[in-house]
């Protein structure tokens, strides 16, 4: 371009020096030949001055191609720099939804633990209410169980600010978001604002090439050149503190994004020990359990106990009768004989038969036996108490020269099975009184075996 331009001003200089050689060879003026002389120096003054001006032109076109590469690569090392922070981002999304997977898990683990503590609660009560010998121990359970309650709802709180904290990175993360669509919408009009720049290059490229016709118009399209370029270059001074604010708001970006990962690193962590929590809460629930069950065994056992107790103390035995008939000497006999007594107090159970004067254990027990007499001194008396044909104790009086009535008796407690028989024999050669009110046999179950 710049020699067509040469090339045109050394004809233009050519046809006015022949110009001038054909008046001076004629002998034209030399006042002329003079003012012409001095217009093409001025020309070519012009013309190197214009030069000059095409040669700081093409430079700083250069300097300016130079730069709007730099500023492309830029553009693209900014743009895979978005593309990295995307990828971030995307990446925190994914850890932020794992850790809310991870959260609804916890809240549902705590709800059922809730759950396991209430029905905890309810047997723990039922406990209390069936046996009050336990009350000690499950009071110390429900001690346990409010600790652990208050522990599951510190647990629970902190749930609660670890939600709300990701709300809060989540918002940050979506401005940060916004910030890069911004910055991306921002890029793509410093990219348009370049393709114009380059359009208008190219016209000026054409203008230049239309300057070469018209060395006139040169001056005044440079000067509209020079001043685009001046405006090109404020422009990319523009674009190039628009990349210095993007490159910051990117580095800011990046920050938040690390500052936003070691959050999500606390609160996974947090998560962790919340976890091992719940299960530490988990195995002490578990054990509370077993332990409530062994209650529940031994409240079963005592319930069971009771219900035996009960039943036993429903079984009642006691009777009490006196000998009858006549009130003088019964006897004496030429051999032993079992005594009858006939007339009957008390029979609770039916377990004295008044016919034979035997009396048998309807249950295994303790029994308490007693048996009293009334004699005179003139008369020896010897009674004896069997179990089944087994002697257990006796009572005697010896005859004496004076006489009197004496009374005497003896008692005992016995351990029957079912079936065994009690009775009172009187040994020959011995007597009693008899009536209502003097000799008696006497007995009661103490306690059922």
């Amino acid at each position: 371009m710049i020699r067509f331009v040469l090339l045109f001003c050394g004809l233009v200089l050519a046809q006015d020096q022949t110009t001038a050689f054909s008046v001076f060879e004629s002998g034209g003026c030399w006042t002329e030949m003079c003012e012409l002389q001095r217009k093409v120096n001025a020309m070519s003054e012009t013309l190197d001055a214009m030069k000059t001006r095409m040669n700081d032109s093409e430079t700083k076109l250069k300097e300016t191609e130079s730069r709007l590469q730099a500023s492309e690569t830029k553009h693209q090392a900014t743009e895979s720099r978005l593309q990295a922070s995307e990828t971030k981002h995307q990446a925190t999304e994914s850890r932020l939804q794992a850790s809310e997977t991870k959260l609804q898990a916890t809240e549902s683990r705590l709800q059922a633990s809730e759950t396991k503590l209430q029905a905890t609660e309810s047997r723990l009560q039922a406990s209390e209410t069936k046996l009050q010998a336990t009350e000690s121990r499950l009071q110390a359970s429900e001690t346990n169980l409010q600790a652990t309650e208050s522990r599951l709802q510190a647990s629970e709180t902190k749930h609660q600010a670890t939600e709300s904290r990701l709300e809060a990175s989540e918002t940050k993360l979506q401005a940060t978001e916004s910030r890069l669509q911004a910055s991306e919408t921002n890029l793509q009009a410093t990219e348009s604002r370049l393709q114009a720049s380059e359009t208008k290059h190219q016209a000026t490229e054409s203008r230049l090439q239309a300057s070469e016709t018209k060395l006139q118009a040169t001056e005044s399209r440079l000067q509209a050149s020079e001043t685009k370029l001046q405006a090109t270059e404020s422009r990319l001074e523009a674009i190039e503190a628009k990349h210095q604010a993007t490159e910051s708001r990117l580095q800011a970006s990046e920050t938040k994004l690390q500052a936003t990962e070691s959050r999500l690193q606390a609160s996974e962590t947090k998560l962790q020990a919340t976890e091992s929590r719940l299960q530490a809460s988990e195995t002490k629930l578990q054990a509370t359990e077993s332990r409530l069950q062994a209650s529940e065994s031994r409240l079963q056992n005592s319930e069971n106990k009771i219900h035996e107790l009960m039943n036993k103390e429903t079984t009642r035995v006691v009777f009490s009768a006196a000998l009858g008939g006549n009130p003088e000497n019964f006897g004496p006999f030429n051999a032993d004989t079992t005594l009858i007594y006939k007339t009957v107090k008390t029979n609770i159970g039916n377990a004295y038969n008044s016919a034979t004067g035997i009396f048998t254990a309807p249950v295994a027990g303790v029994y308490y036996f007693t048996f009293f007499y009334n004699v005179d001194s003139t008369h020896k008396t010897f009674l004896r108490l069997y179990k089944n044909s087994v002697q257990i104790v006796f009572a005697s009086q010896y005859k004496s020269k004076t006489f009197g009535n004496n009374n005497g008796g003896n008692a005992v407690f016995i351990q029957l099975q079912q079936g065994d028989q009690v009775y009172v024999r009187m040994i020959e050669n011995s007597h009693v009184y008899g009536g209502n009110y003097l000799t008696t046999f006497s007995g009661f179950l103490v306690s059922q075996m």
